[in-house]
């Protein structure tokens, strides 16, 4: 892991630890911010159902208290859509590139909780490959270099077009004894 930061076991745990304190700083910052929201704000994350019946005013209220712009209610739908492509279930994150390219990692669950995780690749609404594997939210696009993913407990580059692992990068707890995968790569924007 020292390679993907240019250098020794230290200072990858330097570079961790100060992405750990921009962090903190930004929730403490964040969490200010909230403590002076509208009750009304508030309301569409303390309560769940009033989230579900005011969805689009929820919506309207929490863009205006984080200062982004605010959903329009009467904008004209647009053209039909070229294509479309239906994921197993929500794709929770969706990377889509300006050639019909897309990817996105969904997790299913069963009736009894199981969690089975998929990441999926299509063009122009045709699946290009699927893999199950284990993976965090975080996916990065490398443009022509393929994709990076945190999955099981290692760095992954995958093909855009296969899905097949170009290289793994995996720490070992001896190099960094204090980093936790999961937690720590989905750190490293690359």
């Amino acid at each position: 892991m020292s390679v993907a930061f240019g250098g020794d076991a230290s200072e990858a745990k330097d570079a961790v630890a100060e992405v750990r304190s921009g962090m903190r700083s930004e929730l403490r910052e964040l969490s200010t911010q909230c403590q002076a929201w509208p009750e009304r704000t508030l309301k569409c994350f303390d309560e769940p159902v009033f989230m579900a019946l005011h969805r689009s005013e929820c919506e309207g209220l929490v863009a205006k208290a984080l200062g982004q712009a605010v959903p329009l209610d009467d904008v004209r739908p647009g053209p039909e859509p070229a294509w479309s492509y239906d994921f197993p279930a929500k794709p929770d994150p969706l990377l889509v590139r300006d050639d019909g390219w897309m990817m996105a990692r969904t997790v299913e669950f069963d009736e009894d909780y199981k969690s089975t995780y998929r990441l999926t690749a299509a063009r122009a609404g045709k699946q290009l490959w699927e893999v199950e594997r284990h993976s965090s939210r975080q996916i990065v696009d490398l443009g022509t270099r393929g994709i990076a993913v945190i999955a099981e407990g290692a760095l992954e580059f995958l093909d855009a077009e296969t899905g097949e692992v170009r290289k793994s990068l995996r720490p070992s707890g001896s190099e960094l004894p204090e980093f936790d995968a999961e937690y720590d790569l989905s750190l490293i924007h690359i």
